[in-house]
């Protein structure tokens, strides 16, 4: 099969091509006759360094054309999440989190410095074992790993892992100190082969009066057959303190016929309400959400409530295990449910992870293609946030719209975020420098408005969503937005807005308005 890549607007584009946005695109979610809409607006139609709203593609301060080898080096000391930094697309960096803060190790040509902050665990370090990709192709050129393993032995562990994804670093939670962990399956196979440095490796995350918890994402049956093709799992007899919890989260071909399903009862015209209630479970997608979200809540209580670390992994670990990872995330940190922290994870632990958008959202559930590969895991995920954020409507400090626009340019886009497999393959097809970052037009001040929920207040507590079949619902917004108008809905939102607004104004009045209360006061 030839090498190739779908590009964002669903077309199919030899590697090494030229990549250059349209000046259209068709909602993926609209109905095969939807005209195209006009994007003549968006940031594609401007030069890159036009843009200057931090991107998590890049957050290195702005160079002067003038400066010398010694200026080129980054701050990373002084890295932070500031909105109006412009950013450096020249330059390849990746995105971690320590300790719930983010932190950007940029990875300019060359540069070996890293920087972890200050606050985490003295346990763990940033490598750079798979600087220029040699280690895993579907990793970025930095991980944290655990200090006790050295990069020699790293390889020796990705080589027992499937696809080199060696276990990685993907959270650490302050309050109990505990971490989770993502990677692949181990590859055992039929004879039981082992890896001393993989057993070594686990055995160093966890202390010796501690425990840990390893969730599969497959049935017990489905590990047991992937030994015979050369796969396998963690045996508890050289993985002590460690035990394997199997959670069978629906992928593939399975995922994707019920997002057709779903989109065809949505569509049905029929008035009849028991057809609607018979395809919609016929579907199964409220099912697939309850699983998942059962199994991140699972995820989120063994670090949260038990005090064990979690290392998460299915077969290649591209796909359910980072729904796990970031859902678990945002049910443990206030910072994931920010416009700013989710926009990091979704770079961390989708893009810099490796889930393979291209062969995921190559088309819509209207495409009458059966793609092998094509499954709607993102959008599994956006659609558990959203039920979330239903639950708990003042602690995500973004709205439905940022979630359904996230959604609409996985699948067709004018930007080059969520563009090719991996970072390896946005790097060889320059990705980075020849598109411009989504993130760079969702932070612009004109774009982001739309994207803050009024009701938005802080919330420092982990939040435990309810995962009872009476609480999950249809995410109308999406899937019956092409049904119903929202001209209502948007009416009730500003009309919140205004009263949002104007209690705060009441409770922080601005100095002129103090002054004509104090006149209004002397006056009576």
């Amino acid at each position: 099969m030839g090498a190739a890549i779908f590009n964002s607007w669903g077309h199919k584009r030899p590697v090494g091509a030229t990549i250059s946005p349209p000046q259209s695109t068709c909602d993926p979610w609209a109905p095969p006759s939807c005209p195209p809409q006009d994007l003549q607006a968006t940031p594609s139609c401007l030069p890159h360094r036009a843009w200057t709203p931090t991107t998590f593609h890049d957050l290195s301060p702005p160079r002067s054309p003038s400066s010398d080898a010694s200026d080129d080096q980054p701050q990373l000391a002084s890295m932070t999440l500031d909105q109006s930094r412009p950013h450096n697309l020249s330059t390849a960096s990746t995105t971690v989190k320590m300790n719930g803060h983010v932190t950007s190790c940029l990875l300019d040509s060359g540069s070996t410095e890293s920087f972890i902050h200050p606050d985490t665990t003295d346990n763990w370090r940033l490598s750079y074992v798979n600087k220029e990709f040699a280690v895993c192709t579907t990793y970025p050129d930095a991980v944290i790993v655990h200090k006790c393993i050295d990069d020699a032995a790293i390889k020796m562990v990705a080589g027992f892992r499937q696809g080199g994804r060696f276990p990685v670093f993907s959270y650490y939670h302050k309050k109990t100190k505990m971490i989770i962990m993502r990677s692949s399956q181990p590859l055992t196979g039929a004879n039981g082969k082992r890896c001393k440095e993989d057993e070594h490796f686990l055995a160093a995350v966890i202390q010796p009066d501690k425990k840990g918890y390893i969730i599969d994402t497959r049935s017990i049956q489905a590990a047991h057959q992937a030994k015979v093709k050369g796969g396998g799992f963690e045996s508890k007899t050289n993985y002590h303190n460690w035990k394997r919890l199997h959670r069978p989260i629906a992928r593939g071909r399975v995922l994707q016929e019920s997002l057709i399903k779903l989109v065809d009862a949505c569509n049905d015209q029929s008035n009849s309400i028991d057809r609607w209630l018979s395809k919609l479970e016929t579907s199964k997608w409220l099912t697939h959400l309850k699983t998942v979200l059962t199994t991140a809540c699972m995820a989120a209580q063994c670090v949260d409530r038990e005090g064990a670390s979690v290392l998460i992994h299915g077969s290649e670990g591209r796909d359910t295990t980072l729904q796990l990872t970031s859902l678990a995330q945002i049910i443990l940190d206030p910072d994931c449910r920010t416009i700013s922290g989710f926009q990091a994870l979704i770079e961390r632990e989708w893009l810099q992870a490796g889930h393979p958008f291209q062969l995921r959202c190559a088309s819509s559930a209207y495409s009458h293609a059966k793609l092998k590969q094509e499954a709607p895991v993102f959008l599994i995920f956006l659609d558990c946030c959203w039920q979330m954020s239903c639950q708990f409507p003042c602690s995500f400090q973004f709205n439905e719209q940022f979630l359904i626009t996230l959604f609409e340019h996985a699948y067709a886009s004018c930007f080059g975020t969520f563009l090719c497999n991996n970072e390896k393959e946005r790097f060889t097809l320059n990705v980075k420098e020849q598109t411009i970052s989504i993130w760079a037009r969702m932070n612009s001040p004109s774009e982001r408005k739309h994207y803050v929920n009024p009701l938005y207040e802080r919330n420092n507590f982990t939040i435990w969503p309810s995962v009872a079949p009476q609480s999950l619902q249809l995410w109308q917004g999406l899937f019956l937005r092409w049904i119903r108008t929202p001209e209502h809905q948007n009416e009730a939102w500003e009309q919140i807005k205004h009263i949002v607004e104007l209690g705060s104004r009441k409770a922080n009045p601005s100095s002129t308005e103090l002054s004509v209360l104090k006149e209004d006061y002397a006056a009576n």
